[in-house]
This record gives structure tokens, C-alpha cells and sequence, in this order.
């Protein structure tokens, strides 16, 4: 019996040191916090850090053995435990540097002058020549992570275990000098101390060396877009695209046999000239998400049940069910989590092709049954929990069981000795011990009585701790979920008093600039008082007191008590002041942030379990209010940021030609114009030149009206910066200097766009895609149109035959690199006064339906001439509501522009 309730004492304080709950934060060197990153202790435990770079865990029995860290640009170095406040701190290093300074040495350590040195694994180039210590330097346009640089040396690539990293300092020591030396004499033939010619080009005379050029490789997906962030090795050595899906190589010709592989996923087909390598992707690989899914499915599997030994397996096996739990939980989480992210990322599919789409709705349904898997095994723990419990019970029944019998036996002796003493006289001594020995079963009956009742208080309070930690867990995943203070105060009142003796509850903020504790919603038997506030100077208060010196009050009787914290003389005790009390600081990142507070108006209502029962509650409390004003942060600079994406959008289209402007130049039209975000980067241009504006050359064709599409390089706020700088050279080109034909304009802009974005020295892929028209009235009611177009064409409908024509665009855009100088071409067209023309963005023939299905230029056509006995408003009208109807509740993937002419 001795042995049974020790080993149910153990049970019950063993569970509760297990419970202890644990916080955790990653620091870097410097001490800065660094979130945002993934933690595994013992190659077990599962943490995804916030952005504070804080956690919490359930301590494991065996102590942390191993932490590995997972975050790009940083590595892990150390962590160390205290104990005396719960807390594990794990110490990381950052491997992001924004220059490079770095040391050339051969095999004996001497150093390597006047050598090529090329910094790869970075989108621009970066070369240096080490001086005469074998010293050399770089400073990137941009932070970089120390796991993507490489070297190339004269040409050849240093290996990765040649080069060591100290910070932002390297030292490469090369192993095979001699045979570097031999290529680097192959494939270089200028001398390594001879500076670039940094003279600038003439645009239309570029002279190219084939054996030092830089080659750009472009990746496009398999709907003909770039393919941004993307993992691809050239011969062995990974880059990654840029947003424009680009990368460059150097060094080598476009003649080279590259070997190309795409990560997860399958080259279509590989083109190239001398300058551009076009590489055309097919489709995504599934084993990824399967991948994914396995990962996560790995920790999830049942409990395999065994029969234990009660008396000496007892403590164990519920320890581990309550560590299999705790994983469990976790593991929910994460895949809820994910699934979080892959809502997002469908409801963001813009740029998704159907494919890819696909795969996300299969990976979302396969983490849908992993969470099932999970929560079942989790409810299987729970089981498995319960049937411990009640194999305990049954034990207690044995136990009670054997009391019984033993009762019933001295029950029938005492009978039997009175049998005997009226029967056998000579039996009298006989019957006295027999009596005797029944009154010492009795007297053992009645202690077995005693101890049976102490093991079945002892039960109910192991159950009642069991439950205190789930409502805990409860609690806190409820409160650290909430970003309103308010709903976090009633969330923690709702369920404190299933925890403690909570008359009074309060949570107060700390307001260090203005020197006060603000209390909102202060709770009095489960109704909100008014707000109140607390000075940090005063010394009669016990708040003050909880934050100036960061240590938890607990009073048992405040009469007796307060001195211990209050030493003021003003301090007076009133009527109605509650008897018990617990004050405990909110502590997050090593700042207080305010006080939590439970009182009650019995006294001793509070022991030492119900302080380690608050101290969970402020944990969780403390990381709720530091989200809340993290979100608040955020929420402001948000709406700062909208508002003045909204004013861009007003100047934008004040800009734009308005209805009165272009009801003055043409009998009618109609205007389509939807912008994807709150800025476009699609522009309509309209310019009239009165004949007494133009040049004398020009004044006998009459006056001339210039009408522009343009679809300029992405949406959003870049696109409308870009729809500025084709406004303002437009109306410089033809206002300004005076240039009138179509293809000139055309050539002009381009040339102006290259040189203001400076693409002629820097890497910039920026531009535009434009149908320009110059429209002019006969003397015979005919209209004459030139038209010059850069991947735009121009429609035009001719209303005696209802038939829609086609004039072709240039191939090539306005603006880039890596292009020369393009003639574009012009056209004329004679139309009759009341002939429609058509320009339009590839926006509108782009847009997908619910379905996938492209808008397309040939529904766009259909349209057009099946409306062609409208008036060009009625077809503007009509136009409207059909691709309303082809969207539906599909997200516009792209700026949209049509403009209708009726000239």
C-alpha cells in the first residue's frame, strides 16, 4: 500500500514538473533579436520563431541534447539555458555582407598578385585585380548571403573548400596553382594588370569580345512570363533569377555547350544569339509536394498501445502520452499554418498557370488529411490518457476489494469464537484470541479506510492539474490568436475563474513616456469597472511597486502583508480592499510592458500552484500585447502607404484625356480602362495640333490629332511611374521638337526612354509596348491614318463592307537592354468619316475566366464585328459588361486599356 501511494505521489509531481512551460528567443550576436526562422531541439521539437524571435516549449525530460537553426544569412553558433527564470536563449550569426574583402594565396601561403578575381553567385558583375599583398575588394549594389558567392579566378571557379569566410573577409587559397595558371593563360588573352577601357559606347557601334562578354540568360515559364527566384545550374554551378528572370554568366561565349538544369523543373527548349541565352520551361514537377506532404505526415502516425506493468510503468508511459501530445499539437499548428499560406497563395494566383494552380489544390487536400491524421492520433493520446486513469481506478477497487474480504473474514471468526465459547468451554482462551485477533483486523480495516480516501483525494487533484494545463493551453492559444486588447481581456476573464479564485482581474499597460500604468477594463465578479491609471511614482500602489522592481507580489492577508512591498506612511488600508492578491509583471524582449492582477476578497486564496499558473497565463498575455503592437505598427504604416498610392492615382489621372478633351477631337468614342491595382500601368495620350501650331512643311494636310496606347513594363506603382515617362516624352517629342511621323516619334521615344532610365550603362530591363496613330481630315469626308506600333497593333472596322482589318505592330518594344537601335515602320490608311479604329493593351485578350480560359484576340474580334452596327459608345458599353461576364469573380491579372475611335 506504502508503495502504491508513493508511486501515485511521484505520478502527480512528476506531471507537473513536465508541465513547465519554457520560453525561448533567438539572438544574434549583437544581442538583436532574429525571427522569422525555424528551430528543432533534439532533432524532435519543431518551433516556426515569430518575428520577435521568441517561442515557447514544454522543456524536455531528457534536457536539450542538440539545436540546429534554419534561416538564410544566418548560422548557428551556441545556446544556453536559466533555469532560474525558464528561459532558453540560442545565439545565431548573420553570414549577410554588403562588401567582400578578400586575400589570394597559393599552396604556400604566399601571396598572389596582379590576378583576376570575379565575384559570382550575384546578378551584376563584380571584378577586381589583387594587388601586390594579394589583396583585393568589392562593394555590392546589395546585401548578399555568404552561401551564394563564389570566385572565379582568372577564369576558373575557386572550390568551395578553398576559400574561408571570417565575417565579411576571405581568404582563398588556391591548392593547383600551376594548372589554373595554364588556363588562365588559355582563355585570357590580355594581361591580368591591364584596365577595362571604361569609355563609353556609341548606342548603334557596340564592338563585342566573344571571349570576355557577359551573357544573359533569360528563364521563361510555361506561360511565356519570366520566371522570377528560380534555382539553375550552369555546368555544375547554381544561379538564381532576378525578377525579370534573368541571370548573367561571364567569361564565356553564347557558343559554349552549357549544360543546363532547372530546379523541379523541365526544359522545353533552349535559343541563343551572341548576347542571350532564352531558356522555355514546360511545367512544375509534382514529387515537391509529395515531398512536402510526407514531411509533415512523418510525425503523425498512431500510438502503438502495450501493456504496462501499473506499479512501475505508470509514470512513464503518461509522460511520454503527454510529450506525444504536446508534438502532436504542434505538428496541428504547423499544417494549419501551411494551409494558411496556400489559401493565400490561390487567392493571389494571378500569375499562376492552371497546372500550377492544380498542384496547390492538391497539396492544400493532402494537408487537409494530414490534419486529420493528426487530430485523430491527438484524441488517440487523449484515450490512451483516460485508460491510465482508469486502470488506476480499478487498482483503488482491488485495494478495496481485499478490505472487504478481510472484513468479512474477522466477521465470520468472531462468530466462530462465540460458537465455540458456548459449546467448548475448554475453548475459552481459544475464543479471546480469536476475538483479539478480530479487533486487529478492524483496527487495520479501518486505517486501509484512511488511506483509501487519501488516494482518491490524491486522483482528484492529479485530474484537477490535468486539467488546469489543457484550459492553460486552451487560453493561450486563444489570447496570443487575438489582435484587439479588448477581446484578449474577456477571453482570459471568461476562463480565469475555472482556474482560480479571480474576484478582481486587471491587465495594465505601461506607459513609460508619460510615467503611468493604464488599466482598461478592469474586472469586479466578472463585470467591467471603469478604466483607471496608476502612477509609476507612487509608493502606496502595488503595480508601481510589480514594475519598478520586475518581481511578482503574492498576499495572503494584505493586513498583515503589505508592509513586505509598501513602506510609505500614506499608504492606507480601506474597508473594501480585497485580502488576497497576486501582482505579476508582463515582460517581453526585456522590457515591461505591463501588469496582470487577480484578487480576491477571501484570504489565503492563493498558493504557490496558482503563481505558476499566472506566470503561464503572463507569458502568453505578454506575447498577445506585444503582437497587438506589432500590428498596430504595421496597420498604420499600411494605411500611410495606401493613401498615398491613392494621391499618386488622382495625379495619374489627371493626366489622362477626359471625356471633354476627346469628345472635342472626334465625333465619338468610347474609353475601356482598368487599372489591376490602385495605380496603372497602362496610359491613354491624346494631342491636338492646330494648324496654326504646326511647322509651315506641315500646315497644308490641316490639323493633326494624336491618339496612343501604351502598355508599359508592370502594374501597380511601377507601372505608373513608367505611364509618367511615356506622357511626359510623348508630348516632348511631338510639342517640343516638333517630330510628327508615327515611326520617327516611335524611334525617338525609344531612344529617350533608354537614355533616361540610363540603360545604356546599367542593367535595366524597363520599357514599353505603344500603337500610335496620326489622324487627319480629307477634303473628301475621308479620314487618313498613320499608324506606327511597337508589339500594339491597330484595328479598324470600315462600316460599307462590316468588315474588321488588321494593321501589324513592329516586333520589337520600346526601351530594354541588350538590343540595338530598331527602325520601326509606319503606315497609312485611308478611311471613310464614320470608320471605326480599335488600340488596345494585352491586358483585356489576357484575362483568364474562372475557367482558365483566355478573353483571346479572336472572342475580342468576334466581338467587334458582331457590335459593329452599334455606335462606338454602345460598343464601349456592351464591351464592359461581356468581359464582366467572361471574369466573374476571377482576379484581373493585368492593367487593362481599349480605346474606340470613330473617326
Amino acid at each position: 500500500m506504502k508503495k502504491l501511494i508513493a508511486l501515485i505521489g511521484l505520478l502527480f509531481y512528476s506531471t507537473l514538473a513536465f508541465a513547465q512551460i519554457w520560453n525561448g528567443k533567438i539572438i544574434d550576436t549583437k544581442g538583436n533579436p532574429v525571427g522569422d526562422g525555424e528551430l528543432i531541439i533534439n532533432g524532435r521539437m519543431d518551433f516556426t520563431i515569430n518575428r520577435q524571435g521568441t517561442f515557447q516549449f514544454m522543456y524536455p525530460s531528457v534536457g536539450i541534447q542538440k539545436i540546429a537553426f534554419s534561416r538564410r544569412g544566418y548560422k548557428y553558433l551556441n545556446f544556453e539555458t536559466q533555469k532560474d527564470n525558464l528561459t532558453l536563449v540560442v545565439t545565431v550569426a548573420s553570414t549577410i555582407v554588403n562588401s567582400v574583402k578578400g586575400r589570394l594565396i597559393d599552396k604556400d601561403n604566399n601571396p598572389i598578385a596582379n590576378a583576376k578575381v570575379i565575384l559570382d553567385g550575384l546578378n551584376a558583375v563584380h571584378t577586381s585585380t589583387t594587388n601586390a599583398k594579394g589583396q583585393f575588394a568589392f562593394k555590392l549594389n546589395a546585401e548578399a548571403d555568404q552561401s551564394q558567392l563564389g570566385f572565379i579566378i582568372n577564369g576558373t571557379s575557386a572550390r568551395e573548400e578553398e576559400y574561408q569566410w571570417d565575417e565579411n573577409s576571405v581568404t582563398i587559397k588556391l591548392q593547383t596553382l600551376s594548372a589554373r595558371g595554364d588556363a588562365m593563360t588559355a582563355k585570357n588573352d590580355n594581361p591580368p594588370d591591364k584596365k577595362p577601357d571604361n569609355t563609353k559606347p556609341e548606342p548603334k557601334k557596340v564592338e563585342q569580345n566573344i571571349e570576355k562578354q557577359v551573357i544573359s540568360v533569360i528563364v521563361y515559364d510555361e506561360n511565356k512570363k519570366h520566371a522570377t527566384n528560380l534555382h539553375v545550374s550552369v555546368n555544375g554551378v547554381m544561379h538564381i533569377t532576378d525578377n525579370q528572370g534573368t541571370f548573367t554568366l561571364t567569361g564565356a561565349s553564347a557558343s559554349e555547350n552549357f549544360n543546363f538544369v532547372v530546379e523541379e523543373k523541365e526544359i522545353a527548349r533552349i535559343t541563343h544569339n551572341t548576347n542571350n541565352v532564352f531558356i522555355y520551361l514546360l511545367k512544375t514537377f509534382e514529387p515537391q509536394i509529395k515531398k512536402e506532404v510526407d514531411e509533415i505526415l512523418k510525425d503523425t502516425a498512431s500510438i502503438d498501445y502495450q501493456q504496462y506493468d501499473y506499479e512501475q510503468d505508470f509514470n512513464r508511459v503518461v509522460n511520454q502520452l503527454e510529450l506525444k501530445k504536446q508534438l502532436l499539437f504542434e505538428k496541428s499548428e504547423h499544417i494549419r499554418d501551411e494551409m494558411d499560406l496556400i489559401n493565400a497563395k490561390l487567392r493571389r494566383s494571378s500569375s499562376l498557370s492552371g497546372e500550377q494552380k492544380l498542384e496547390l489544390r492538391t497539396y492544400l487536400k493532402n494537408l487537409e488529411g494530414a490534419l486529420v491524421k493528426n487530430d485523430v492520433a491527438y484524441e488517440e493520446a487523449e484515450g490512451k490518457m483516460q485508460i491510465m486513469v482508469d486502470k488506476m481506478k480499478s487498482t483503488i477497487y482491488e485495494k478495496d476489494s481485499a478490505y472487504s474480504d478481510v472484513k468479512h473474514r474477522a466477521e465470520d471468526a468472531e462468530g466462530a469464537a462465540k460458537v465455540l465459547k458456548i459449546e467448548l468451554i475448554i475453548a475459552v482462551l481459544l475464543g479471546i484470541a480469536l476475538l483479539v485477533f478480530a479487533i486487529i483486523l478492524y483496527r487495520q480495516s479501518k486505517k486501509l479506510a484512511e488511506k483509501s480516501k487519501e488516494i482518491e483525494a490524491q486522483k482528484v487533484e492529479i485530474e484537477h492539474a490535468y486539467s488546469n494545463i489543457k484550459i492553460i493551453s486552451e487560453i493561450g492559444q486563444d489570447i496570443t490568436a487575438t489582435l484587439n486588447f479588448k477581446e484578449l481581456i474577456q477571453t482570459v476573464n471568461d476562463n480565469l475563474s475555472t482556474l482560480m479564485d479571480a474576484t478582481f482581474f486587471g491587465v495594465g499597460v505601461v506607459n513609460h513616456d508619460e510615467g503611468k500604468i493604464e488599466f482598461t477594463d478592469f474586472t469586479k465578479n466578472g463585470k467591467i469597472k471603469e478604466n483607471h491609471t496608476e502612477l509609476l511614482t507612487d509608493s502606496t500602489k502595488f503595480s508601481a511597486w510589480c514594475v519598478k522592481q520586475r518581481k511578482t507580489i503574492l498576499i495572503g492577508d494584505v493586513e498583515k502583508e503589505y508592509n513586505k512591498y509598501i513602506h510609505s506612511s500614506d499608504f492606507a488600508l480601506a474597508a473594501n480592499m480585497p485580502k488576497s492578491m497576486i501582482y505579476m509583471p508582463l515582460i517581453a524582449e526585456d522590457k515591461v510592458i505591463g501588469v496582470i492582477t487577480v484578487q480576491s476578497n477571501n484570504r489565503n486564496a492563493y498558493k504557490e500552484i496558482d503563481v505558476k499558473i499566472l506566470q503561464t497565463l503572463d507569458s502568453y498575455i505578454a506575447i498577445a500585447m506585444a503582437n497587438i503592437a506589432s500590428y498596430q505598427v504595421i496597420d498604420n504604416k499600411n494605411r500611410h502607404i495606401t493613401d498615398s498610392i491613392r494621391y499618386a492615382r488622382t495625379i495619374q489621372q489627371a493626366i489622362l484625356p477626359n471625356t471633354k478633351e476627346l469628345s472635342a477631337v472626334f465625333a465619338d468614342h468610347f474609353v475601356l480602362y482598368k487599372p489591376k491595382d490602385i495605380v496603372s500601368g497602362d496610359v491613354y495620350w491624346l494631342d491636338h495640333i492646330p494648324v496654326a501650331e504646326l511647322l509651315p512643311a506641315e500646315k497644308a494636310g490641316g490639323a493633326m490629332t494624336f491618339v496612343a496606347v501604351v502598355d508599359c513594363t508592370g502594374h501597380g506603382v511601377p507601372g505608373g511611374f513608367m505611364s509618367m515617362v511615356a506622357n511626359h516624352l510623348l508630348s516632348e517629342i511631338i510639342n517640343v521638337k516638333h517630330v510628327y511621323s508615327p515611326d520617327i516619334v516611335l524611334e525617338a521615344l525609344d531612344f529617350r526612354v533608354r537614355e533616361t532610365l540610363k540603360q545604356y550603362d546599367k542593367i535595366n530591363d524597363d520599357g514599353m509596348d505603344i500603337a500610335l496613330c496620326q489622324i487627319r481630315k480629307m477634303d473628301n469626308n475621308q479620314v487618313k491614318v498613320t499608324y506606327a506600333g511597337a508589339r500594339r497593333p491597330l484595328y479598324f472596322l470600315r462600316k460599307t463592307t462590316n468588315t474588321l482589318d488588321l494593321l501589324k505592330s513592329d516586333r520589337a518594344s520600346i526601351g530594354g537592354m541588350h538590343r540595338k537601335e530598331h527602325a520601326f515602320v509606319k503606315k497609312e490608311l485611308i478611311l471613310d468619316a464614320g470608320d471605326y479604329i480599335y488600340m488596345h493593351t494585352d491586358g483585356l485578350t489576357d484575362q483568364n475566366s474562372p475557367d482558365m480560359q483566355k478573353f483571346s484576340t479572336k472572342r475580342l474580334r468576334d466581338f467587334l464585328v458582331n457590335t459593329s452596327h452599334l455606335t462606338i459608345t454602345q460598343q464601349g458599353e456592351m464591351l464592359n459588361k461581356a468581359l464582366a461576364d467572361f471574369m466573374q469573380a476571377e482576379e484581373q491579372r493585368d492593367d487593362i486599356a481599349m480605346v474606340g475611335i470613330m473617326v
